[in-house]
Order: structure tokens, then C-alpha cells, then sequence
């Protein structure tokens, strides 16, 4: 193994141990085609493989934690399978990260351990990264609530703040597509208790005091009065939210809110494939590339292979999941019985193809309308359920447009 700063430990798989010995606090596992064993410190997985393009999201996320835990005073390990070319694309972005230039960070990590370079994939998808941190403007912040630490991603901006809340299985990148388009608004995204790089929630699930901890944590990024937006799960929290706490939000904006209305005989299950028993990695993918393509997305050719990876990488960091919330008892309020209580302006988006919405989506909207006839509604086609990620210039354009009417 090598070290490349004070706080930063390069090799291979079997060096994680001797990491340990030498006083690492924290592994970082990149290797796609093994799970990281048991070990006494925290181990986090992000599983990369060498020659495959769409990685983008989950090597600029590995580089970053590898950065701010080396800030934070933690001793990180980080290895692959052989500790040359996943290790290297990582530990030279955490350097790009703290402040240095790309090339300077491929010298010292070459420097540092003389068989570490990038697959050329792998330096395409860097390059990337590098761009994106600098074009995107986006920060990364440690939001303490209550004894729960959530992340939150902060891009600057005028006028209202707009907070926005991920789905089932998601994080804060369900809305990374739809950034670019969203003009000039100051924009807040949440990873929520449970889900991508915030705390797990502790103990027994309780939906109230969920949506409590929520509240504190859009006040503490936008104070009172901000416009609240959610996608799918995250659609339903913040119409529970406005209904809850009813000044934490002036308006909201509801993405794929999901429902069922009429007759139940023309309802159907909406069933995902599921991983099989010990898959081997490209099995995986694959299993989330069909259930991108069958039912989040209209188009199965906008599925990209940045959305595959990112979605996988979301599923696998989730550990406040639907089966968890239900053993918990949570039940919860329809959706219907919601939305007629909350009196704040809305505006509800959908694709019109969004098989959670049945028994059609024009169905659903009906529905909405007829509890709440003064909200916007809007159908975007050719889209599914994954709507601000199949068609972003679309929801940016609605979006932003809702907010100038305000």
C-alpha cells in the first residue's frame, strides 16, 4: 500500500487490513465485482468497474467523501481489486477536489504509487467530473437535526428558495438533470434520513416525527416560506409537510405524485424485477436497466448508463426502505385526503405514461382536480414516471415558469 497524503492510504484489496493496522478510520471499497467484507471500521462501496462509460455520478460522489473525510481528520483507505486504476481515477479526484489540477493529482498519484493509472474510460469519465464540479456550482453540505445528520446540496441562485426532496430509493441526483434548466433559481436538494449520503434513521420508523425532522431541515436551509418540491415519495412528503407544518412552505410543486382513483378492478400491481440471489454486478445493472426502461421511462433509448449506475448506487445506499416503513406500522394518509387539506398554490407534473398512476394518469389528474380544483396540473408526453430525467428541459421550463407566477 502507499500513501499518497497524511490521510489518504492507496492500494489493492488485500492491503484493506494492513490499512487499518497503519491507522485508516475509513475504507473505501471501489471494486463492482465483490462486496466489501466485514471489517471494524466503517467500509462504504462504491462500485466501479474499469471500462465502462455513464460512472460519472459515482466517481465524482467517491472522490468527494475520500476528500471531505481526509478534511474532517479521518485516515481513508482506498482500494480496488488490484489498486491501480479505480484507486487512482478516486484518489486523484479527492486531490482535484481539496483544490489541485487534474494532471498535478494524476502525477502525485503515479508518484505515489508507480502502477496507478486510470483506464482510459475511466480518465474519459474524470475529465467529466472535473467539468461538472466546475460548471454546476453545486456545494455540499452537513445539516445537523436533531441527533440526525442529513447531506444537502446547495446551488446559489436569485429570488425564492426552491427545496426540493428525491424518491423511494433515490438521493439528491433524481434531480441532477434538471438543474440546468431551472434558470437562476436558488435551489436546495435534500438527501432524506435513510437514503444516499444522510444519516439512517434511528430506531422505529414513525412518519410524524419523519416529516417533523423534514421541517427543521428545509428551515434550516430556507427558513420559512419556501417554495417545497418533491418527486414520487418525496412529492407525497412535501404535500404532508404543507398539510403538517403549513408555514415551512409558500407554494409546492409535485412531481409523479403517485395514486390510484375509480373502480379498483381496473387497478393493477406494478411489480419490478428483483435482484437475484448473489447476482453477479453486470446482473445487477441489468436489473435495473429493465425496470428503468419498463417503467420509469416512456423512451427505453433515454436510459442512459449514467441513470443505470446512479440508480443502482441509490438502491444500494438506501437503508430506509418501503418494506422498513411498513413493518414499522407507518401507515399512511391517501394522498386524495391530503392534497384537500393543503391550501398552499401547487403545481402537480406528470408523465403521461407514469404507470403509478392509474388506472390512466388523465385519471389520476381528474382526481387531483376534483379535491383541489384551483391546482396547476400539467401532462408532459412521451414521458414515464422518471419524468424530470426523461424530458428535463420540459419540467426546468414548468418549473420555473410556476415560480415567476408567484
Amino acid at each position: 500500500m502507499n500513501r499518497l497524503t497524511p490521510n489518504i492510504w492507496m492500494g489493492d484489496a488485500a492491503e484493506a487490513s494492513n490499512m487499518i493496522r497503519h491507522g485508516a478510520t475509513r475504507l473505501v471499497d471501489l471494486r463492482a465485482e465483490a462486496f466489501p467484507p466485514g471489517y471494524a471500521i466503517p467500509v462504504d462501496h462504491f462500485p466501479l468497474q474499469d471500462e465502462m462509460p455513464g460512472q460519472h455520478a459515482m466517481l465524482g460522489q467517491a472522490a468527494r467523501r475520500v476528500a471531505q473525510w481526509a478534511r474532517a481528520g479521518a485516515t481513508v483507505g482506498v482500494y480496488c481489486q488490484a489498486g491501480n486504476s479505480r484507486t487512482a481515477a478516486v484518489a486523484a479526484l479527492a486531490l482535484v477536489y481539496q483544490g489541485a489540477d487534474l494532471e498535478d493529482a494524476l502525477a502525485a498519484v503515479r508518484t505515489a504509487r508507480i502502477t496507478a493509472v486510470p483506464a482510459l474510460s475511466l480518465k474519459a469519465a474524470m475529465v467529466e467530473v472535473v467539468r461538472g464540479w466546475r460548471v454546476e456550482g453545486l456545494t455540499h453540505h452537513r445539516l445537523q437535526v436533531g441527533d440526525i445528520t442529513l447531506h444537502a446540496v446547495h446551488r446559489p441562485g436569485e429570488g425564492p428558495r426552491l427545496v426540493l426532496l428525491h424518491g423511494v430509493y433515490g438521493s439528491w441526483t433524481h434531480w441532477r438533470s434538471v438543474m440546468p434548466h431551472l434558470g437562476n433559481l436558488d435551489v436546495w436538494l435534500l438527501d432524506l434520513p435513510g437514503y444516499g449520503e444522510s444519516d439512517d434513521w434511528p430506531g422505529n420508523f414513525d412518519y410524524g416525527r419523519y416529516l417533523d425532522i423534514l421541517a427543521d431541515a428545509v428551515r434550516g436551509v430556507a427558513g420559512d416560506g419556501a417554495i417545497l418540491g418533491g418527486y414520487s415519495f418525496g412529492a407525497y412528503l412535501a404535500l404532508a409537510l404543507m398539510e403538517r407544518q403549513p408555514p415551512v412552505a409558500r407554494a409546492g410543486i409535485l412531481v409523479s405524485l403517485a395514486g390510484r382513483t375509480g373502480e379498483p378492478s381496473r387497478h393493477w400491481p406494478v411489480e419490478e424485477r428483483r435482484f437475484p440471489p448473489n447476482p453477479l454486478f453486470d446482473d445487477r445493472l441489468a436489473v435495473v436497466e429493465a425496470n428503468l426502461k419498463a417503467i420509469h421511462f416512456r423512451r427505453p433509448e433515454a436510459v442512459s448508463r449514467q441513470a443505470v449506475y446512479t440508480t443502482y448506487h441509490n438502491i444500494w445506499q438506501t437503508r430506509l426502505g418501503p418494506r422498513r416503513m411498513r413493518d414499522a406500522g407507518a401507515n399512511r394518509t391517501s394522498p386524495l385526503v391530503t392534497l384537500s387539506r393543503v391550501r398552499h398554490p401547487l403545481l402537480m407534473i406528470w408523465g403521461a405514461y407514469d404507470p403509478y398512476c392509474q388506472p390512466r394518469v388523465a385519471d389520476w389528474e381528474a382526481a387531483c382536480r376534483r379535491v383541489r380544483p384551483d391546482v396547476g396540473t400539467r401532462v408532459v408526453a412521451e414521458a414515464a414516471h422518471w419524468v424530470q430525467e426523461e424530458q428535463p428541459q420540459v419540467v426546468g421550463r414548468l418549473m420555473r415558469d410556476f415560480v415567476e407566477t408567484l
